[in-house]
């Protein structure tokens, strides 16, 4: 094994080494989530299973104060071609699973829902569907079903605005314990991406279809005492069938499979895989999957031209929803 390390997406500053005759402390923390390739096995094959076979062992120690300050490598975001920045669109829809509604606008509150930028819309209900062969006319008609003709086609009231649709699929593909179609390879899913995205784009010509990146998931996150206790094998969040077949592996395949299709495809690719990989601090308590309104408003604003601050403009760019 061999450990790299590198700043985050919240602190890409590489901090200052310690001054002569100054002496730093340095504490190390190591998650082993899985071994012998049992996080990357598919369903059905762990379904009888008590777990997902999860190790959930962490590891600390403290660095000699003798040792060198190992090699940090700074983290650097992710950007789009300029041709496609998102505030170069008039219009930026979003249709997907719970996770692309994250990552525009804020979860419900006593204040309600808020877009992190003033051009974003979620369309329809959250997708609570993986993606294959078997569901891309289901994709598809609930994309029609979410009002969408009215707001993509061409022959809408607006139709000399700019439109960019926001896609992709992730989540439902990894964590669906009754899954069985996609196999450890996802073969199948990768023929539905290409089908997905062409149906897409016959149906709305005229709108700039992009694809959202898978994002990392963390088993090493969840609590295991709260899956026992909740003792729901189908709960949305802590059932144990919604996290048997969680792992870094799956979702980190599923994004290098992703982006060469899209690359194929000339797909713009919204790619925030390795900020969410090194930001699993910023998910929600015991969730593993889902990421806190910093870490997504933060993300979504480096596909803008202008990095908004969300410390002294954040405000500034929300947008209430009117439901």
């Amino acid at each position: 094994y061999e450990l790299e390390f590198s700043t985050t997406p919240m602190h890409p500053c590489i901090p200052p080494k310690a001054k002569r005759g100054e002496t730093l402390s340095c504490n190390y923390t190591v998650y082993i989530e899985y071994t012998n390739g049992i996080g990357f096995l598919p369903p059905p094959s762990k379904n009888d299973w008590e777990n997902g076979g999860y190790t959930h062992k962490m590891y600390q120690t403290s660095a000699p104060s003798h040792w060198e300050r190992p090699k940090i490598r700074q983290f650097l975001p992710p950007s789009l071609p300029a041709e496609v920045h998102l505030d170069e669109f008039d219009q930026v829809f979003v249709f997907g699973d719970s996770t692309f509604c994250q990552f525009v606008r804020q979860r419900p509150n006593k204040k309600g829902k808020y877009y992190f930028q003033p051009n974003l819309c979620v369309l329809g209900e959250k997708v609570r569907v993986g993606l294959n062969t078997e569901t891309v006319s289901v994709l598809l008609e609930l994309l029609e079903e979410s009002n969408v003709n009215s707001v993509l086609s061409r022959s809408s009231a607006d139709n000399n605005k700019k439109k960019a649709l926001i896609v992709g699929s992730c989540l439902w593909d990894m964590l669906s314990s009754e899954d069985t179609i996609q196999g450890a390879m996802y073969e199948n899913h990768a023929q539905a991406c290409r089908e997905y995205i062409l149906g897409i784009q016959a149906r709305y010509p005229s709108v700039t279809v992009l694809w959202k990146s898978p994002m990392a998931c963390h088993i090493h996150w969840v609590d295991l005492q709260r899956v026992v206790e909740h003792d729901r094998a189908t709960a949305t969040l802590f059932g144990v069938n919604r996290i048997r077949y969680m792992s870094a592996s799956r979702s980190w395949y599923l994004y290098q499979l992703q982006k060469k299709i899209m690359n194929e495809l000339k797909v713009p690719f919204l790619d925030i895989y390795e900020a969410t990989y090194l930001s699993s601090d910023l998910l929600y308590p015991s969730d593993g999957r889902h990421y806190k309104p910093d870490l997504n408003r933060k993300m979504l604003s480096w596909f803008y031209k202008n990095h908004y601050s969300s410390k002294n403009n954040g405000q500034k760019y929300f947008k209430e929803v009117v439901l």
